[in-house]
């Protein structure tokens, strides 16, 4: 019997919900494609060759083409067929900008926001910015926004900075309501309100927003600014999931592992329930004192299987690590200790030079030791597990250090320092 199981299934991702620092949140520049032009620099942008188009651009930006210009000061931007320069980009940005190219006028402000290439200056931002959105650009709105909202570049004015907010949604900008979710969330600004946070959420999500699905999916399974609903929850991170998001698959997984809530009371959970009582499940069967529940957990290992699979695939380190222990465990697949042993090393070995607290190479580092400590699969290797739970120590946690305790009571050597704290 194993003496030291790192068994707790990693929290959620989004249950945590971490909110970028709205100071910065998508301040990010307006982007060019190619096929929007039809000049000398189409073809060679097309085919990625940024030098060939610098030069064909540098031509038309000179003679005043508002577009090439544009064009030029991304490449600066991006350092593509160029050296990459701030300030060049900049003086293209402003020259187009000049013109009244609204992308310019947005990107220029980026430019004044992140103090890139120009002082910073909010004032500035603003100013352009406010040019950009009379145009309907929306990446300005965002921008603009926020600036509002913090009070930064002019007058703090939250119910201006909720209309233009408002106003991008109203053109389709599922990242506006995002946005003003976080603001809701945190309490930047205005005061912290979950439920008008979740509702800014859901209105991103039903517009597409894949992270905004995954946060309200958060909020409906811990309850936060709504009625608590696992069925929701499964239902918004089934959204995001089936289109790739990597945070939804490793939730969605997570919840079939720890197994999700169902009322009968509940939209979808009256139909749930009926099923078992057709197929005669056991769950409904009365208690001692005749009770029939009406509440029941359900556990679909072989799903959360796929889904960890899948996010591991699209490099999500805790789902490598929740994957190795189902395999290790033998829960939802077959017990294989040789892959779990592969998937708990490249957890451990996933970050170059890990910090402390991370979470996901520490729990590798210990998966190693553990069948190392317990000859599964592997020889058994005291000195060699003693050496992982070590590493595992080292990044902070505490069932490592555990580990290494109990090893220590039990006549042990062990070498490094924090096993005996």
């Amino acid at each position: 019997k194993m003496r030291t199981v790192f068994s707790a299934v990693i929290p959620f991702a989004a249950a945590q919900f971490v909110a970028v620092a709205v100071a910065t949140v998508l301040f990010a520049l307006v982007a060019w494609t190619a096929g929007a032009r039809a000049d000398e620099a189409s073809e060679p942008l097309a085919r990625q060759d940024y030098a060939a188009a610098a030069e064909a651009l540098r031509s038309q930006a000179a003679r005043g083409d508002a577009a090439a210009q544009l064009s030029l000061g991304l490449l600066y931007l991006n350092g593509q067929g160029v050296a990459q320069d701030f300030g060049e980009a900049k003086k293209w940005f402003g020259k187009s900008a000049d013109q009244g190219n609204d992308q310019a006028e947005t990107n220029l402000a980026a430019l004044y926001v992140q103090g890139r290439g120009v002082k910073q200056d909010y004032t500035e931002a603003r100013k352009w910015l406010s040019k950009a959105v009379v145009k309907d650009n929306l990446a300005a709105s965002r921008m603009l926004g926020q600036l509002v909202m913090k009070g930064l570049g002019g007058k703090q004015d939250t119910a201006e900075a909720i209309r233009i907010f408002q106003s991008a949604v109203d053109k389709g900008d599922a990242e506006s309501a995002r946005i003003l979710a976080l603001f809701y969330i945190e309490g930047v600004s205005v005061a912290k309100d979950y439920v008008e946070g979740a509702k800014w959420l859901a209105k991103a999500a039903s517009m597409g927003d894949l992270a905004a699905a995954d946060q309200l999916g958060a909020f409906f399974h811990n309850g936060i600014g709504v009625n608590k609903s696992d069925l929701a929850a499964i239902r918004l991170w089934s959204q995001a999931a089936d289109k790739g998001d990597v945070s939804a698959q490793y939730d969605l997984a997570v919840l079939f592992d720890q197994g999700y809530a169902v009322r009968d009371d509940e939209p979808g959970g009256e139909e749930i329930f009926a099923k078992l009582r057709q197929q005669k499940d056991k769950t409904l069967d009365p208690d001692k004192d005749g009770r029939v529940p009406h509440a029941i957990v359900i556990h679909n290992l072989p799903e959360s299987l796929k889904l960890y699979q899948k996010a591991a695939d699209g490099g999500s380190k805790l789902a490598l690590l929740n994957l190795a222990e189902m395999y290790r465990d033998g829960r939802g697949a077959k017990q294989d200790y040789p892959r779990a042993m592969s998937l708990f090393n490249q957890a451990a070995t996933s970050t170059e030079n890990p910090r402390p607290g991370d979470l996901a190479v520490a729990g590798g580092e210990f998966g190693v030791g553990n069948l190392f400590e317990n000859g599964l699969g592997v020889p058994k290797d005291l000195a060699a597990a003693t050496s992982w739970y070590c590493k595992a120590a080292a990044l902070g946690l505490p069932a490592a250090k555990q580990a290494l305790g109990g090893m220590l009571a039990n006549g042990a050597n062990i070498s490094c320092q924090v096993a005996a704290k």
